[in-house]
């Protein structure tokens, strides 16, 4: 029996033994993928939070041109020198003498287009200029503003705006906006968290996210770095002197709200940091559908043998780890439930900005099979619209006001086609004005919508 007992023990200590050696592989796997990651993806927590990176680096490169179509003197600081450096390897080489270095790329025209609807959505005038060396010989003299952004009816001045996806958005800092427009922005705790380290090392104004108390959390502000000044509510009340600061607020007071929108509690966390859903609100999805992904959190895995799967999956299934954010990556209900649940929050006055790929490039996509390379991001796309949205907003609860895509943008606004990347070239080797292109053609569609329940 003594020898029983000392092969039980010693199957128990083996077992044991057995089960700490894979605990720690896996715990040492998750912080080497973790490390990895923040290198790969300068120091976020995936390639899609990274993208918001990217975007602000569009911004920046033809930021540095000498005709702008935007002009975003934040733009680079937020994307990062790895970020600047990929974008301008991509970027188009403009003519010789057009005076451009890199021709208008599809971030920049779709800055410009959310920058305009945003203020004409607000109730403001919209200017529309665009600099001469960047107009077409034959353009019109005036831009066609209704065929290119909905201009809200007199008398509906919305006061409130979520940018849902927000990323490295620069806009409360860069706009002439109302100075009693309140702005929130949703996106993930990794990019919440990484912008406003960002936007303090800059000098921008950072407000005090303030909850549904008006009290600012000090938690919040633990990670982020000193600087000269106390953030305080800005717009209608104080600001940070003008030398402690080189990027005013432009709005009367700006909240980040760190949460996932696959997860139901971004409403309520929305409205702790002070929306109020019975005020009109200028909704924004800049690029939002696309990204969002359900995630099983690491608490939630009871064992080891748990974990381990989860890692695998991730390491070996998944083309990237997406969580929640951005509208061309969610399933087509995920959707609908995510417009739906804005249009039965949204009081009368209220807009719908948006922009996502059409069903087409979808199907594309699934044809192609995988890639590799930046392409791959793209791979987990599967949410595409209608080519006509009609009808598939007016069911999430929506009356489609506006729908465009770039080509009709750039016509527009009489961009000269040679000096835009993302207009096919003719037979004659320029490019297309996109004047009178059918709308199945469109790779992404532009979209302004207001509450339907409002408009009967």
């Amino acid at each position: 029996m003594p020898g029983a007992q000392g092969s039980s023990r010693s199957v128990a200590a083996l077992a044991a033994a057995a089960s700490a050696a894979a605990i720690a592989l896996a715990l040492s796997a998750k912080h080497l993928l973790a490390w990895w990651r923040q290198g790969a993806w300068d120091g976020l927590a995936s390639v899609v939070s990274f993208s918001s990176k990217l975007i602000a680096a569009s911004r920046a490169i033809e930021s540095q041109e000498e005709h702008p179509l935007v002009t975003d003197p934040l733009a680079e600081g937020m994307a990062g020198a790895t970020a600047v450096a990929n974008s301008r390897r991509r970027a188009q080489a403009a003519p010789e003498g057009s005076g451009r270095r890199f021709k208008l790329g599809k971030m920049a025209i779709r800055t410009r287009w959310f920058d305009d609807q945003i203020e004409a959505a607000l109730g403001m005038p919209v200017a529309a200029s665009v600099p001469a060396a960047l107009r077409a010989p034959n353009a019109a003299a005036a831009v066609d503003l209704p065929a290119y952004v909905w201009e809200h009816p007199s008398g509906h001045e919305p006061r409130q705006l979520v940018m849902l996806g927000a990323g490295m958005d620069s806009r409360p800092w860069r706009m002439k906006l109302p100075a009693d427009l309140r702005w929130f922005e949703l996106d993930q705790p990794d990019v919440t968290a990484a912008k406003q380290q960002l936007l303090r090392t800059l000098l921008a104004e950072v407000p005090v996210v303030a909850g549904a108390n008006g009290q600012g959390s000090a938690s919040d502000l633990d990670d982020l770095p000193a600087v000269p000044g106390s953030p305080v509510e800005s717009g209608l009340s104080r600001h940070l002197s003008i030398d402690k600061t080189q990027f005013p607020l432009r709005c009367g007071s700006w909240a980040a709200v760190p949460c996932d929108l696959s997860d139901a509690s971004w409403v309520d966390a929305l409205k702790e940091a002070g929306w109020d859903p019975a005020k009109p609100t200028v909704w924004v999805a800049e690029g939002l559908l696309m990204y969002l992904e359900e995630e099983l959190s690491c608490t939630q895995l009871d064992t080891a043998a748990m974990f381990i799967a989860k890692l695998c999956f991730q390491l070996c299934c998944r083309p990237a780890d997406v969580p929640g954010g951005l509208l061309m990556y969610l399933e087509e209900e995920r959707v609908r439930s995510l417009l739906r649940t804005m249009a039965g929050l949204s009081a009368e006055g209220s807009v719908f900005i948006g922009l996502s790929v059409t069903s087409a490039v979808i199907d594309r996509i699934r044809a192609r099979g995988p890639s590799k390379g930046a392409a791959s991001l793209m791979d987990t796309w599967v949410f595409g619209c209608p080519p006509d949205p009609t009808e598939f907003l007016a069911e999430c609860g929506w009356q489609l006001r506006l729908a465009n895509d770039r080509a009709q943008q750039a016509a527009a606004l009489g961009l000269d086609p040679e000096l835009c990347a993302f207009l096919p070239a003719s037979k004659d080797g320029s490019g297309s004005n996109g004047a009178g292109r059918d709308a199945k053609q469109a790779a992404s569609l532009f979209m302004t919508a207001t509450p339907l329940a409002a408009a009967q």
